[in-house]
């Protein structure tokens, strides 16, 4: 019950504005990571669902909002906004969305328990998290979860998503102060120490390669069709096993296992592997050296600049 009232306060009241250094507010982090949602993905449905701008110029989910024959209402209080849900039942409403993530009444009424219940703001956000967990077991990948968890709000949940995903932007329209690393960075930086670790690699050199592929952007999306934070093509994609290419932590994964192939393929020439990673190895090998495109030569540039080693030691197989 404390614990549950704990989440709630700091859902409700202490998440008013998050500080510069917290994109994701710790109570939406909890529950994400307890369902296994990114955090990102999570808080961005919420203010899409919910979102309310505040005097201060703050965008966060309200948790007493309805939602009824598509008017929007907030209420300043729970019990308000109690009062008000039960009128609208009383009329025979057929469809209300109720809370921070505007979960169908009475489509998921039994998961929501009474009307009490579904306004109490740790409940509503943890019965949402299921339902958009469950839109993600069936299309495998998040974007289609958000549209199968409300198609209307798509865009808007989108467009928030790549704004707390964009390295330094965060939600409430705040940037983060100079000289300090964004909070999305430092997780991109965590997983990458994790894997990079298990193929043998620098992680050094796999953040120099995310920095310059999508500047931490796990949304970005090339002409080519090269998706997310390492920007894998489709057939890379497949060809490491990658099945989300949008979920972060497949995608570094998936960049890191081509870059552990290009570095043995190549003999841990760090060079010719980063051509290859961006030129494809057989461009490397038609033309025994870095190939003479001027995209290919700025962009083994660019990443030597930020990782100066011409030689990797060769990692283990796999």
């Amino acid at each position: 019950m404390w614990k549950a009232l704990r989440v709630s306060l700091l859902l409700c009241v202490s998440a008013l504005c998050e500080s510069h250094e917290r994109a994701v507010p710790w109570g939406y982090a909890e529950v994400a990571r307890a369902h296994g949602i990114p955090a990102e993905v999570l808080f961005a449905t919420a203010l899409a669902e919910s979102g309310a701008l505040l005097s201060n110029g703050c965008l966060r989910p309200w948790p007493w909002t309805l939602t009824v024959r598509g008017r929007t209402e907030r209420f300043s209080s729970r019990d308000a906004a109690h009062s008000a849900l039960l009128r609208y039942l009383e009329r025979g409403h057929s469809t209300i969305r109720v809370g921070l993530m505007q979960v169908e009444w009475p489509l998921y009424s039994d998961r929501l328990g009474s009307p009490a219940e579904a306004l109490e703001p740790y409940h509503n956000l943890r019965e949402g998290s299921k339902l958009l967990l469950e839109r993600y077991v069936k299309e495998r990948n998040w974007r289609g979860a958000i549209r199968g968890y409300h198609t209307r709000k798509l865009h808007r949940a989108w467009h928030l998503l790549a704004k707390l995903n964009r390295a330094g932007e965060l939600a409430c329209g705040f940037d983060a102060p100079e000289g300090t690393v964004s909070p999305q960075r430092e997780r991109i930086a965590s997983w990458v120490q994790h894997i990079a670790a298990s193929y043998a690699i620098d992680p050094a050199l796999v953040m120099a390669v995310i920095e310059v592929e999508s500047g931490f952007d796990s949304l970005a999306r090339s002409n080519k069709r090269a998706q997310g934070l390492m920007q894998l093509i489709p057939a890379t994609a497949r060809r490491f096993g990658v099945s989300d290419p949008w979920n972060p932590v497949e995608n570094i994964r998936g960049g890191t296992a081509y870059l552990h192939w290009l570095l043995r393929h190549f003999n841990g020439d760090v060079p010719l592997s980063l051509a290859a990673y961006n030129a494809g190895e057989k461009a490397v090998e038609q033309y025994r050296g870095i190939p003479p495109y001027a995209e290919t030569q700025a962009y083994v540039n660019k990443i030597l600049a930020r990782y100066p080693r011409t030689q990797h030691p060769v990692p283990f197989a796999r």
